[in-house]
């Protein structure tokens, strides 16, 4: 774990795989292998340790929620979903599983009551997460509610601004542009680009 967040990937996976030479039963350390991978961009390593992961813990929320991620990254968008589904139908309280599905949903402007029931349901479980509420901004802006929109972008981007993220950042500009605010919509992609 040390070793993933000083960015000594190839250091981490070689004690993750040591790990597992010797202790097949706990699917967390497949699942830092695999986000390990991840980490490095390399991800059909990580979809083929989450899928014999899976192959023994098939009913874990967790492998389930990083193999969606690993198939948002590779641009399977329909099996992504399967999987958050699945995370969701085994751990209905996994809050960001709610999250990922309902941001999903609304970044292709679809399903967006369902997109708003989802992600209000992750916010009930953490209701301080910039990034849960970025999400749910971004369903108030899919929906044309701007007011709303922006008001709970600005919150997001003040629960997040211990570690600024710039998607919030680019939502709140795209926001003001729809509003005619061209200046303040200015501002924000540049803190984005910044």
């Amino acid at each position: 774990f040390v070793y993933s967040k000083l960015k000594k990937y190839d250091n981490a996976i070689a004690v993750y795989e040591e790990m597992l030479s010797f202790e097949k039963e706990k699917p967390e350390i497949y699942m830092y292998l695999a986000e390990t991978y991840r980490y490095k961009k390399d991800y059909s390593k990580s979809e083929e340790i989450l899928r014999n992961a899976l192959s023994r813990f098939i009913n874990n929320d967790d492998l389930n929620f990083n193999l969606a991620i690993i198939l948002e990254k590779t641009n399977r968008y329909d099996e992504m979903v399967q999987y958050l589904k699945k995370a969701i139908e085994i751990n209905p309280n996994h809050a960001d599983a709610l999250n990922y599905l309902g941001y999903s949903y609304a970044d292709k402007g679809i399903n967006l009551d369902e997109a708003r029931s989802l992600i209000n349901r992750a916010l009930e479980l953490k209701p301080d997460n910039g990034y849960i509420l970025d999400s749910l901004g971004w369903v108030f802006f899919k929906l044309g509610q701007y007011d709303e929109a922006l008001k709970t972008l600005l919150k997001a981007a003040e629960t997040a601004k211990i570690s600024p993220d710039p998607v919030i950042f680019e939502h709140i500009g795209d926001v003001y542009n729809s509003k005619g605010i061209k200046d303040k919509a200015k501002e924000y992609w540049e803190k984005a680009i910044e």
